[in-house]
């Protein structure tokens, strides 16, 4: 099974208009819409779950000189609560197979 992996490239129309096929001007809400910094692919393998997920881009400079990022996709780090923890095991006995009473 493959990694979920994703990789960004920098737009080189970056900051100019977008045009349709016909050469008019894409427009949003009366205004120009402008192509996007940074555009990009994501690769999941099939049947990930729905949740939520952790992201490194790194940069890397291809043999032709482009300057590239790509990264990985894992599932977010999610801290264990200590509080949720403790309480599950709010009770054990000290003298375990003793018929003693602590008191």
């Amino acid at each position: 099974m493959s990694k979920p992996k994703l990789t960004i490239f920098k737009n080189e129309r970056a900051g100019q208009p977008i045009k349709r096929k016909d050469g008019s001007v894409v427009e949003y809400n009366g205004e120009a819409m402008l192509h996007c910094k940074l555009n990009g692919k994501i690769e999941l393998p099939e049947g990930l779950a729905a949740g939520e997920y952790e992201v490194s881009i790194y940069q890397n400079t291809a043999k032709s000189g482009l300057v590239y990022y790509s990264g990985n996709i894992k599932p977010a780090f999610k801290k264990e609560n200590k509080h949720s923890v403790d309480k599950g095991n709010a009770y054990q006995s000290q003298d375990e197979g003793s018929d003693s009473i602590p008191f």
